[in-house]
C-alpha cells in the first residue's frame, strides 16, 4: 500500500520566508498577514507537472481550527475574527514544499522558490479595511515549444524576454566557460602549451 502524504512544520523555509516578506513583500507585514510553511513527503502536481511547491489560502472553518490550537479563546472578539488579524475569518496563506526537492536545492535557490510562491500572494484590501487573501497566476504562461518555433511573438513575451536577457546572457557565458574548462582539462599539459601531444599532430587529425 502507498504510504500517505506527510505534512510538518518547514521551520527553514519559514525563516527564509521572513526575510524575503520583510524584504519585498512590506504591505503583508502592515497587514498582518499570516503565512505557514510546511513540508510534505508527497510531490503535488499542478497543471499535470509535479510542482517543488504550493501556495494556498486557508479560510473559514478550516482556518478557525488552525486558530484554536495556536491563540487562546480571548484572542477572538465578539463577531468570532481574530484580533491580531485584518483578514476574512482568519484567513492565513500555507505554502508547502516537497521535501525531497527542498533537500537538492541550494541556499539560493530555496530563496528563490520562497519567493516566487510570494510572489502568487495577493492580498486585497477591501472598503470595511478587511484584507481579501487572494492567490494570482504566473505573469505570463508559455509553452518551449511555442518559442522554440515562433520566438517572442507578442508584447508579453518580448517584456518577460527583456527581463530574463542579462540573466540567460549569464547563464550561456557559464555553461562555455564550463565547456572550456572541461576541454581544457581533457587535453594533455604538452598540448596545451602548443607543443605536439604524444603520438604528434597526425594522432590528434591536426595534421
Amino acid at each position: 500500500m502507498a504510504e500517505k502524504n506527510r505534512w510538518w512544520p518547514a521551520r527553514a523555509a519559514e525563516e527564509i520566508g521572513v526575510k524575503v516578506i520583510a524584504e519585498h513583500y512590506r504591505s503583508m507585514l502592515d497587514q498582518d498577514i499570516r503565512v505557514v510553511y510546511l513540508f510534505r513527503s508527497e510531490q503535488q502536481s499542478v497543471g499535470g507537472a509535479l510542482a517543488a511547491a504550493t501556495i494556498a489560502v486557508i479560510k473559514g472553518r478550516n482556518a478557525t481550527l488552525a486558530a484554536i490550537n495556536c491563540v487562546s479563546p480571548e484572542d477572538f472578539d465578539d463577531d468570532g475574527k481574530l484580533d491580531n488579524s485584518r483578514a476574512d475569518d482568519g484567513a492565513f496563506y500555507v505554502i508547502e514544499i516537497h521535501w525531497d526537492t527542498w533537500k537538492e536545492l541550494s541556499q539560493a535557490q530555496r530563496v528563490a522558490l520562497i519567493d516566487h510562491e510570494l510572489m502568487h500572494a495577493f492580498p486585497e484590501v477591501k472598503e470595511d479595511g478587511t484584507v481579501a487573501l487572494r492567490t494570482r497566476p504566473h505573469d505570463i504562461e508559455v509553452f518551449g515549444q511555442e518559442i522554440a518555433r515562433h520566438g517572442l511573438w507578442n508584447s508579453r513575451l518580448q517584456r518577460f524576454g527583456r527581463i530574463v536577457a542579462p540573466h540567460v546572457r549569464e547563464f550561456l557565458a557559464a555553461i562555455e566557460a564550463e565547456e572550456r574548462a572541461l576541454l581544457g582539462q581533457d587535453r594533455p599539459a604538452a598540448f596545451n602549451a602548443g607543443s605536439p601531444p604524444p603520438g604528434g599532430w597526425a594522432a590528434t587529425g591536426n595534421a
